[in-house]
């Protein structure tokens, strides 16, 4: 008799989450006490769990995504929510009110104080390590750096000219 499977619900669960808030598969791995070469191969051997890891994954992007996006909405601020302009629920919405506030005056209603409705949630987090994370984690996708290839007659250009700088040095 073989010795018992470590791939459990409870273990799946854990790498799910490990991935979900952006670790990597060998990360996953080794906090759930496995090899990372297990982990690839459960992935082969059970197609359920491999959509779920991709799902864990892929969730992970999307959150990040959302996040970096809502900060372009609400104009990059991350520590707190832009203010809103709503309509005064007591003078029929020809006054208005700033809010941001529980409470705020309407300058149309001779400045009762008046509940202001919120208009729009804080999102959660810093864009920027949104986006760093992004980057770093998908680079294919979200890296400002581009590969160039060099080749054909540039790189000819460029040897000839590192040549001729190194003769020129060497005199």
């Amino acid at each position: 008799m073989g010795r018992p499977t470590k791939f459990t619900a409870g273990i799946q669960q854990e790498i799910c989450n490990v991935l979900a808030v952006g670790g990597s598969e060998t990360d996953a791995a080794i906090f759930c006490g496995i090899k990372p070469r297990t982990l690839i191969n459960w992935k082969k051997r059970h197609p359920d769990f491999f959509m779920a890891v991709a799902r864990a994954l892929v969730g992970c992007k999307l959150w990040h995504l959302k996040n970096v996006r809502q900060a372009a909405e609400n104009g990059g601020n991350s520590w707190r929510q832009r203010p809103q302009m709503v309509q005064c629920p007591a003078c029929s919405g020809s006054g208005s009110i700033r809010s941001g506030k529980k409470k705020s005056t309407c300058p149309h209603c001779g400045g009762v104080k008046k509940i202001a409705v919120e208009t729009s949630k804080p999102y959660s987090g810093d864009w920027r390590a949104s986006s760093w994370l992004l980057a770093v984690k998908w680079p294919d996708e979200f890296s400002e750096h581009r590969k160039v290839d060099v080749g054909g007659d540039l790189l000819d250009k460029l040897r000839e000219a590192a040549q001729e700088q190194n003769e020129g040095g060497e005199k």
